[in-house]
């Protein structure tokens, strides 16, 4: 029963911003079922795999490790032809503009809070990791740029393409690890833990998992 339309702009949004942690508890469903609200993003803006070199007796060999996880990219809507209501939406709107705006938006916040304490105070906040940084670098921010007109572009082209297809040519490691696990009649949970269960741990007796990666490795 999920509005379509809302879905698909989520896991698009999901696509540009490359969420860490999106695991079926840092989510909520609206009681009327239609829409799935995150409530938990803090673990986003990283890049969507991680490259690892070879042990000792294999130096030359580089793993590549899923590092964008979320529930999201499980839906069955991945499968679905985007509704044309959503296309339209996504064609007409103006990333350069948006971008900009936004990283504008962001350098403004930014400056608020450098006024609020001292360098020194600042400082050791950082040392201690009592605050945390988000690990924004311009190389992310290129990424986003290029991801969004690739997507722009392959929604003109076509009127019949899925979010799949489209992951696929943004992200393709990403893609292949998510449809791997998607058998069929499995439900959403199973799908998701498939693709990524080696990436949490067990913590908590009701049965709620951690991302192996915490916000201050991150």
């Amino acid at each position: 029963n999920l509005d379509s339309f809302h879905t698909v702009l989520l896991i698009i949004s999901a696509m540009l911003l490359n969420p860490e942690d999106g695991k079926e508890d840092n989510f909520i469903l609206s009681k009327d079922g239609k829409y799935l609200i995150p409530i938990d993003n803090d673990h986003s803006f990283l890049p969507s795999t991680l490259r690892k070199k070879g042990n000792l007796w294999n130096a030359f060999t580089v793993n590549t490790a899923l590092q964008t996880k979320t529930i999201l990219f499980c839906l069955d809507e991945m499968n679905k032809i985007i509704p044309v209501d959503a296309r339209r939406h996504l064609i007409s709107i103006n990333f350069d503009m948006l971008l900009t705006n936004w990283m504008a938006d962001l350098d403004r916040v930014e400056r608020k809070y450098h006024n609020l304490i001292n360098d020194e105070q600042r400082n050791r906040f950082l040392k201690s990791g009592t605050v945390m940084r988000i690990p924004f670098y311009k190389q992310f921010i290129e990424n986003i740029h290029w991801k969004a007109h690739k997507i722009q572009d392959l929604l003109k082209a076509s009127p019949h393409v899925t979010p799949f297809n489209l992951l696929n040519h943004v992200e393709p490691f990403v893609a292949k690890c998510y449809q791997d696990s998607f058998e069929p009649g499995k439900i959403l949970k199973y799908r998701f833990q498939a693709a990524t269960s080696k990436f949490y741990i067990q913590e908590k007796t009701d049965g709620s998992r951690m991302s192996i990666l915490n916000a201050r490795t991150m």
